[in-house]
This record gives C-alpha cells, sequence and structure tokens, in this order.
C-alpha cells in the first residue's frame, strides 16, 4: 500500500475540512461558519473526556475506570435534566425577547439553576451516603463524595456554554472549553508526578478547573444579569411544560448509554465496567461531528419548517442523514478494523487487549443510531417530542432486558449485543414515525 507524502496528506486533510464546510454551508446557509466552530469546540469538549477516560484507565487501572465510568454517568443524568429543563428552552425564548428584556430572563435562568444545583447536591450526597454503608460498588463512595462538590463546577460551566451559545457566540465557548481543558491537564501531571492521581482526585481536578474559568468569566460579565426572584416561578412552570418531554427522552438515552455500566458493575464488578467504559470511550470518537452538527441542525430546520412546512425539513433531514451516515460509516469501519490495537496502545495493559469485538459492536450500536439522530431533530421542530421519548424508552427496555439474559454467557460483549439491539430497533421506529408525521402536510407538494 502507498503512503501518501506529507504534503499530499495535508492536501487530503485540507480537501476533507473543505468538503464539510462546503456541506455546512449548502445546508445551514449563514449557520455554516459558526458550524465549523462548533465541531472545533466539540472536538476540544469530548476530546478532553475522551483524554480523561484515557488517563484514568492508564494509569489509575480497570478499577478505577469503572468507578469513575458510573460517577460520570451520574453526572450525566443530571446534565440532561439541566439541558432539557432550563438551557434548550432558554435558548428557544431568549430570540422572543427584546434587548433589554433579555438580562432580566437571564438573571431569571440563573436562579433557576441556583436551585437546581442545589437539588442536585442533595441527591448525590444522598447516593455517596448510602454507598458509605456498604451498598452498591466496592470503591464508589469517596468519589461521589468528591462528585457533589465538584458537580456544581461542571453545572456553572455548563452555565456558561449555554448562555454563549444561545447567543450563538461559539468561538467565545471555543475559548472556554481550550482553558478549561489547559487546567484540567494541568492537574492531572500534577496529580501523577505527586503519586494522587485517582478517580476521585481526577474528578476533582475537572471541578477545580470548571470552577476557575467559569468564576473569572463571571466577574467580567455580572452585568448580564438581573436578578428578579418574582419571576422564577412563572419562568419555571414554561420551562418545565417546554422542555419535560425532552427531558425525558434525552434521560431514556442517557440510560441506554449509561445504564450498562451499572448492571455490568452489579453483574460482574467493576472490573468489567472499566472494559465497558474503556471499549466506549473509543466509540466516542464519533461524538464531536454529531454533538457539531447537532448544534446547527435544529435552528437550521426550524427555519425551513417555518417557510415551507414538512416537505422542506424532511429535505434538511435526510440530506443530514445521509451525511452522517457515510461519514460514521468510514469510522465505524477503522474501529472494527483497527479498534483493538488501538485500545491497547492507548491503554497499555494486558488486562484491555482481546475486546475489538466490543468495540464493533458498539461502534455498529452508534451508527444504527446515527441513522435517525437527525429524525430526532426533526420531530423536535414539529413539536412531536413525545414521539422520541416513546420510541427510546422503548429501546432502553429492549437493551436493558437482552442486557440482563445475556451478561451471564456472553460478559461484556453481550451487553454490547444488547445495546446494538435497542439501538437498531429505536432507530427503525424513529425514521418511521418522522416520515408518517411529515407525509403530505405542511407544505408538502
Amino acid at each position: 500500500m502507498l503512503v501518501p507524502s506529507k504534503p499530499q496528506g495535508a492536501a487530503t486533510g485540507v480537501w476533507s475540512i473543505r468538503s464539510v464546510i462546503r456541506w455546512l454551508n449548502g445546508q445551514f446557509g449563514s449557520t455554516s461558519r459558526k458550524g465549523v466552530l462548533a465541531l472545533f469546540d466539540q472536538a476540544v469538549f469530548s476530546g478532553s473526556n475522551f483524554l480523561t477516560t484515557v488517563v484514568i484507565g492508564r494509569f489509575c487501572g480497570l478499577d478505577q475506570l469503572g468507578v469513575y465510568s458510573l460517577a460520570f454517568a451520574v453526572l450525566v443524568f443530571l446534565a440532561v435534566i439541566h439541558e432539557s429543563l432550563i438551557w434548550t428552552p432558554y435558548t428557544i425564548y431568549s430570540h422572543r425577547l427584546k434587548r433589554d428584556e433579555q438580562p432580566e430572563y437571564a438573571g431569571t435562568v440563573l436562579m433557576m439553576q441556583g436551585l437546581f444545583t442545589l437539588a442536585g447536591i442533595c441527591v448525590l450526597v444522598t447516593m455517596a451516603s448510602v454507598l458509605s454503608v456498604g451498598v452498591g460498588p466496592v470503591g464508589l463512595a469517596p468519589v461521589m463524595w468528591v462528585l457533589a462538590a465538584a458537580a456544581p463546577c461542571y453545572l456553572l460551566r455548563e452555565l456558561i456554554r449555554r448562555l454563549l451559545l444561545a447567543r450563538l457566540e461559539v468561538a467565545r465557548v471555543l475559548v472556554i472549553d481550550i482553558l478549561v481543558a489547559v487546567v484540567q491537564f494541568g492537574g492531572f501531571v500534577t496529580l501523577y508526578w505527586l503519586g494522587g492521581l485517582s478517580a476521585a482526585t481526577a474528578c476533582a481536578a475537572v471541578g477545580i478547573a470548571c470552577l476557575v474559568i467559569s468564576v473569572g468569566w463571571l466577574a467580567t460579565t455580572a452585568k448580564q444579569f438581573v436578578i428578579r426572584p418574582r419571576n422564577v416561578g412563572s419562568h419555571l412552570r414554561r420551562h418545565w411544560s417546554f422542555g419535560r418531554w425532552i427531558c425525558a427522552s434525552q434521560m431514556a438515552d442517557s440510560a441506554h448509554n449509561y445504564a450498562l455500566h451499572w448492571l455490568l458493575a452489579v453483574a460482574l464488578g467493576t472490573a468489567a465496567t472499566g472494559v465497558f467504559a474503556a471499549c466506549s470511550s473509543l466509540v466516542l470518537i464519533f461524538n464531536p461531528l454529531i454533538l457539531g452538527i447537532g448544534s446547527v441542525l435544529v435552528p437550521r430546520a426550524a427555519q425551513v419548517y417555518a417557510d415551507g412546512g414538512n416537505a422542506e425539513v424532511r429535505r434538511v433531514v435526510w440530506k443530514t442523514t445521509a451525511f452522517l451516515a457515510a461519514a460514521m460509516a468510514v469510522i465505524c469501519l477503522g474501529l472494527a478494523l483497527f479498534g483493538g490495537t488501538a485500545l491497547e496502545l492507548l491503554y497499555d495493559g494486558q488486562e484491555y487487549a482481546g475486546h475489538g469485538l466490543i468495540i464493533t459492536l458498539l461502534a455498529v450500536a452508534t451508527l444504527a443510531g446515527t441513522f435517525s439522530f437527525a429524525a430526532d431533530h426533526g420531530l423536535w421542530v414539529i413539536e412531536r417530542p413525545d414521539i422520541n421519548f416513546i420510541v427510546r424508552a422503548s429501546g432502553l427496555a429492549i437493551t436493558l432486558t437482552a442486557a440482563f439474559l445475556l451478561v451471564g454467557t456472553w460478559g461484556v460483549a453481550g451487553v454490547a449485543i444488547a445495546r446494538l439491539l435497542g439501538m437498531s430497533v429505536a432507530s427503525a421506529a424513529q425514521c418511521t414515525a418522522f416520515v408518517c408525521l411529515t407525509r403530505g402536510q405542511g407544505g408538502d407538494a
């Protein structure tokens, strides 16, 4: 096989970037440049999470990686509720206000954030207390205590990211995420040098990095918030009415990804959870592309739906699906061929060898989910997020049932098979529902 020279490789890379930019420009119009920045930001954001997993798995061992993945799953559930009930409604409603009304709304949302954070701390402290008396996976309690302190810092960083993304200030989000990553990994290096790196101290380092950068940003932007407590109740009710189905469907989606970590911990122990987490981390290479496209898909689909009805939103959804499926199929093939070798090289341990089949199954499961990614957002636009919840909850039920039946015989591979089965059924059902609900209505010729 011929290996391209460096100039050829560089030219190929430039061509690929230009192809993505041209596609974004055709699909999303004037938002394309921000979409490209969103891709870079997601590469930084998702890359930081991926490298954190690698650091813990490589230098702390399988058990610590398993414990970390369980704690991270809890944090993901908090973030999903946070996004669905606070920031997705804020992103929609803030654009309907006059400029002089926006600081008051931002202040109200800041108070809502405070209430949510307090509730989250109570949940985490309760979980840590239960784990401390010997209930649940061994070694998780210390991490959960640290997470109870670090979660508010993480949510504060998300507050800043979402405020800026709502105004499409993607460049500033990218700067903040880079700064957090620099401080975070500087903390990891320091902890490793001092001999104190573990799942718990890694969570602490992430929390400190989020806190330092977030407080620095808030200190310079205090005028953007006007606090009026009397508005909190009405906005809470409005956000709940809008975001409850989105929250429910995303909770089911997150459970599809992370409930399996807990099932493995109970059935086979935290080492098996560590194997599953390590294999899943490689599949996260999909995330920057998916999340970057998603950040511009919703506003574009909403725009064309207002202008052309169902026919136009279907056009955007299917073109996005075709692009994502083609790109993801290439990545999936690469993981199937080289995923096992990459896992051994990244994590550097015999316990990470021989898991190529698990990586392939998880990659194909993610590819299956990609086919319904745009349809999921299309159902948001036509105001049927309840369909997303029904489909995802059904897929979750299939996954958990199959995992329960297969884990005893097939171990981690059985859980991966269960995820592939559930994701495939849910994806097919979601696409079918979108086609049925947008056929022959609202501007379709």
